[in-house]
């Protein structure tokens, strides 16, 4: 049996409208002319419907209706809040500054609403108030909070030799109260080479750059993962409202996940800037991740979040590029890269002292 593709493109449909607003305001304040302060705030909100029409066989009174619809209402919120405190000065020639301290307040609104309207009085007319039975109604909130407070300073030093330092501390309402401050330092350095060895610009070497960087990121997780909710089901009996225990284990003692990364590389240029090579090497290793693992079923849950495993992702990138034709106005540039990427999986799962239960090791390029 097939539906008629004329019928099903007409009348079983899926159509959204999504309305979106986005809007910010800001306030920079000049104390002196190195010393400023920024504050600002600004909110993303959409809201999204959408209307699924189906089929429904059902039968009353003699009289088939051939239309069931399902409208879902989708609504989310991201704003920022933060002030920032900058400072940039040339101390003289030879050295520079740029130093920024500031803090920021982060939350997250989304709302889902899902009517589905089991079987309609009248066909083609979708409103939720059109229902021949009792509807089936879904609903789901969730909100979050972050808040962090950051600093960074950048040393320039006679053109030669330029440091980055960053530091940033989140506190996350989806972590526990006692686990949810996380903080995630960096530190990068670059060196102009050319400039150190007073290289003639118009020489076989125009100009070259080493650069390293080591950083770490932190991340939190989901809302409600923390302790056992209630979620909903579909109405029993299409009037009977239905709430089950969620089928996954939460986790009162989850940490933040934490990605560590080197990174390393040259950049060099050739006659006169018109043939380029840049080399970068980067390894990136990923600890505690948050994750699902299956249990029996006999416990009466599917699954359990926990914090598990390290991931090793590195690899190698080389681009070179040049100015194949260059006579007035017109130029030819032409660039090749190459790059490959290396996923190990190292662990998968330690127990309550650290002890590794369970090694595997995949590669993927």
């Amino acid at each position: 049996f097939a539906i008629n593709r004329f019928y099903e493109q007409e009348v079983l449909t899926n159509s959204n409208e999504k309305d979106r607003f986005l809007g910010n305001i800001s306030l920079t304040y000049q104390f002196t002319p190195e010393l400023s302060l920024l504050a600002r705030t600004g909110t993303d909100l959409w809201t999204d419907t959408r209307v699924n029409i189906t089929r429904n066989e059902r039968v009353k009174s003699g009289v088939t209706r051939t239309q069931s619809f399902r409208e879902d209402l989708h609504r989310r919120q991201e704003t920022n809040s933060d002030i920032l405190l900058s400072y940039n000065k040339y101390i003289n020639s030879d050295f520079s500054i740029d130093a920024k301290v500031g803090a920021v307040h982060r939350t997250n609104y989304f709302k889902r609403n899902r009517t589905i309207v089991n079987d309609v009085t009248i066909n083609g007319l979708y409103n939720v108030a059109n229902n021949a039975t009792v509807n089936s109604d879904l609903s789901r909130i969730e909100e979050k909070e972050v808040n962090s407070v950051f600093g960074s300073v950048s040393f320039g030093i006679k053109n030669m030799l330029y440091i980055d330092v960053t530091g940033r501390n989140d506190w996350s309402s989806t972590l526990p109260a006692n686990n949810n401050s996380y903080f995630y330092p960096s530190v990068s350095a670059s060196l102009i080479l050319s400039e150190i060895l007073s290289l003639n610009p118009s020489g076989p070497i125009s100009f070259a750059k080493v650069r390293a960087s080591w950083a770490q990121v932190g991340n939190d997780t989901d809302p409600y993962r923390l302790n056992q909710v209630f979620q909903p089901e579909t109405a029993w009996n299409a009037s009977t409202p239905v709430f089950s225990e969620n089928n996954q284990l939460a986790n009162s003692d989850l940490k933040p996940e934490l990605t560590t990364g080197v990174e390393a590389g040259i950049d060099l240029r050739f006659l006169q800037n018109r043939v380029g090579l840049d080399v970068t090497y980067y390894q990136q290793t990923t600890t505690d991740q948050i994750m699902n693992i299956a249990v029996s079923r006999a416990t009466g849950y599917e699954s359990k979040l926990i914090n598990a495993g390290k991931i090793q992702n590195k690899g190698i990138e080389v681009v070179l590029y040049g100015t194949v034709v260059k006579k007035g106005d017109f130029s030819w540039d032409v660039s090749v890269n190459y790059a490959r990427n290396r996923n190990e999986v190292l662990e998968l799962f330690t127990d309550a002292n650290g002890n590794v239960l369970e090694t595997i090791v995949l590669h993927a390029r």
